[in-house]
């Protein structure tokens, strides 16, 4: 098993508090952040305020009737024939169309996600630290799996990189902002690493870029859904995936373009669990079958470990410091 690390807190724009923890080995300790929660501002401090051109127009609780896909695991996990099936086939589709989708009856029951959402600062002391980290294992290995199949091509230039991948999970804590029109919680950017699997609380603040805007994504973590005309109660997550994996896939499958946005009246709590490379050393580079004249690599081959140094420089959307010019 990998060394466990103390759980690591970064300031964010507009006070939001990260924490994260790390399966990982040999990250330096950052020092711990200053406990902006405890405290009270009528304004934004300037360095965090944006210029004007920069400043989110969209508020967190706007949403638009996107009719996001649904991945409903439910099928599957009852061992019915044709679920796989048609769950790739659908995510397949998400992957081209959306890069995003919900996913229901996922297997970590709402109980453990509410208890998870509601005591970050008694996280690494629950019980359930481990089944939940061995829960979001599990869901991550169905989804590469899912996604991989749905390419079309063998899995075995994935699993080198896929298998027993390492993990992060990180919380974002967004106090609210005396002027969240000013400020932004989380600024553009997409994911780096696989796969990251997102829980949220039900106050928003996640934005996608889509269809050359931001949209929001309303908070679904326990909605009423309707199946075969049954209501029920269920707990949502969002699956994007990520930066290696649209490497990997030479941008068959991309992650979206996101940010957070803060609000003047509610704190909002989100956390992730990223898979991520293994191997630093391990070079991730596209599966040949996915390379050819009419769609030539689109990036340069790196290791992890060279991505995270350039990470350093270019803290955002460091993909494009990869990105062939000629692509």
């Amino acid at each position: 098993m990998p060394d466990i690390h103390r759980p690591r807190l970064h300031s964010n724009a507009g006070g939001a508090i990260t924490c994260e923890h790390s399966s990982l080995q040999n990250f330096s300790e950052p020092e711990m952040a200053t406990p902006w929660s405890t405290v009270q501002f009528s304004t934004v401090s300037e360095k965090f305020v944006l210029p004007e051109h920069q400043r989110p127009t969209v508020k967190h609780d706007e949403y638009r009737d996107l009719d996001i896909p649904v991945i409903d695991l439910a099928p599957y996990f009852e061992g019915q024939r044709a679920a796989l099936q048609t769950i790739i086939a659908q995510v397949k589709d998400s992957c081209s169309n959306w890069k995003f989708f919900h996913v229901v009856n996922h297997g970590v029951d709402e109980a453990r996600l509410s208890r998870i959402e509601h005591q970050p600062q008694q996280f690494f002391k629950l019980d359930s630290y481990n089944e939940y980290t061995s829960k979001m294992q599990e869901l991550s290995e169905l989804f590469f799996h899912i996604i991989i199949t749905g390419l079309g091509v063998d899995s075995t230039h994935f699993e080198r990189i896929t298998k027993n991948a390492g993990g992060l999970f990180r919380w974002n804590y967004y106090p609210p902002c005396p002027e969240p029109h000013k400020t932004i919680g989380l600024k553009p950017h997409t994911d780096f690493n696989l796969l990251t699997i997102l829980h949220t609380s039900n106050v928003g603040g996640l934005q996608i870029w889509l269809e050359g805007k931001w949209s929001g994504i309303r908070p679904r973590c326990q909605s009423s859904l309707k199946l075969q005309h049954e209501t029920i109660k269920c707990s949502w997550v969002q699956i994007t995936v990520t930066i290696h994996g649209g490497l990997l896939t030479n941008a068959r499958c991309e992650g979206p373009l996101h940010r957070a946005v803060v609000n003047a009246t509610v704190p909002r709590i989100s956390h992730s669990r990223t898979s991520t490379c293994h191997v630093p050393t391990t070079v991730i580079v596209a599966h040949p079958a996915l390379v050819n004249e009419n769609n030539p690599s689109k990036y340069i081959p790196f290791t992890f470990d060279a991505y995270m140094k350039a990470k350093q420089m270019q803290l955002f959307n460091t993909l494009e410091l990869f990105t062939r010019k000629d692509s």
